[in-house]
């Protein structure tokens, strides 16, 4: 008993580590999905009106029996941003690795090929013969193998992306400005990112004939560059690159003032038509409930509050408000280090700093990685 009582109290202080070291990860974890949940997301549509729709009144006996009518702008359609909004939420559960592949492979490894019996202390480390594992050398022996199998994974996407393909992030950008839709994503209170997707084309809803004359053209150069500001920066008179697209921005307090307050009005308008509307809400539940399944539509009131938010928006990246922004060049120590602008290039304009310009040829992570599972792998 007393040799049974010093051999498990000899790995005791490594089980407390192993378990310790879960927990923290779960908890990480935890952390990274709370913050995702707060992230906030706006998606700017830059698509203008194709044309006006002609709306006839009722003739009358003042205008001599002639019709007159007002005009109406052509209706945007939305199904561009519900699309781009639905290719942000699987973007949120892209991973680098599989983690389906890599358990199959760990079992084929250790079960199928008796890998795991290297663990049994022996003279012989090449024998693979049942035995008695050691619980060190079987956490070693499994966390060896699971590093190869993820290493070989990370290994190979790179060199398909690097070859072949751009990684997901990246192919997204890319549909966002086939979509003719900017996102906008704030993760912390000042800092943000800003996905600059107005592509050149006049119209981005349209057939294919047209999007592949769109493609043509860009790709013969005979369209503007992509990149904010034709790629000749803001006001700022800084140089960047005409393919660049993902920022890093850093905004000022008044511009976050005024952007909590048209979103703080929007949900103080929300809560008082629901608290005089929750009776008919509740008549009504029912039949949205069989016609969408769950949820209510959303209120007017509420997309009335998401048109002011896309114009104040659309406003300020056109730097046609009196929230103006400018672009800066990055430090060596922020870009290596992850270090913030100082405050008081923040104080009078909102920041905007742009990704390395080799995000693309050597497979560089963009920096809006760090909102999603893809970029904390």
């Amino acid at each position: 008993p007393s040799k049974s009582f010093v051999g498990s109290d000899a790995y005791l202080s490594f089980k407390c580590c192993v378990y310790l070291s879960g927990v923290a990860d779960w908890i990480y974890m935890a952390h990274c999905v709370a913050h995702q949940c707060n992230v906030d997301v706006f998606f700017i549509d830059w698509e203008k009106p194709r044309g006006y729709l002609r709306a006839t009144a009722s003739r009358s006996s003042n205008d001599r029996g002639r019709k007159r009518g007002s005009k109406k702008p052509t209706p945007i359609s939305a199904w561009r941003t519900i699309m781009m909004a639905n290719e942000w939420c699987k973007l949120g559960t892209t991973r680098k690795t599989s983690i389906e592949l890599t358990l199959i492979t760990m079992i084929f490894v250790m079960v199928g090929c008796d890998f795991q019996y290297i663990a049994v202390p022996r003279p012989n480390s090449l024998d693979r013969s049942e035995g008695t594992k050691n619980i060190l050398l079987d956490f070693g022996n499994n966390v060896v193998w699971f590093i190869v199998i993820l290493a070989v994974q990370r290994i190979g996407m790179w060199m398909l992306q690097r070859c072949i393909v751009d990684n997901p992030p990246i192919l997204f950008v890319d549909l966002c400005t086939i979509a003719k839709v900017s996102v906008m994503i704030l993760d912390q209170h000042n800092r943000g990112y800003y996905l600059h997707c107005r592509s050149p084309y006049q119209f981005a809803d349209g057939g294919l004939k047209d999007l592949l004359k769109q493609l043509a053209q860009e790709e013969e150069n005979l369209t503007t560059a992509r990149g904010l500001e034709d790629g000749t920066g803001g006001e700022g008179g800084v140089k960047v690159e005409e393919a660049c697209q993902t920022f890093e921005m850093y905004v000022t307090r008044k511009w976050r003032s005024n952007y909590d307050t048209l979103y703080k009005e929007a949900i103080e308008e929300h809560k008082e038509r629901t608290a005089e509307e929750g009776a008919l809400s509740k008549n009504l539940k029912g039949a949205r409930s069989i016609r969408r399944g769950k949820g209510d539509l959303p209120p007017e009131h509420l997309q009335e509050a998401s048109t002011k938010i896309s114009e104040f928006l659309r406003s300020f990246f056109d730097n046609a408000t009196d929230h103006r922004w400018k672009i800066g060049t990055r430090s060596a120590c922020g870009r290596h280090c992850n270090q913030g602008p100082n405050t008081e290039l923040i104080s009078s304009k909102s920041l905007l700093l742009p990704d390395d310009p080799i995000v693309k040829t050597c497979g560089q992570r963009p920096r809006f990685e760090r909102v999603l599972l893809y970029g904390i792998e």
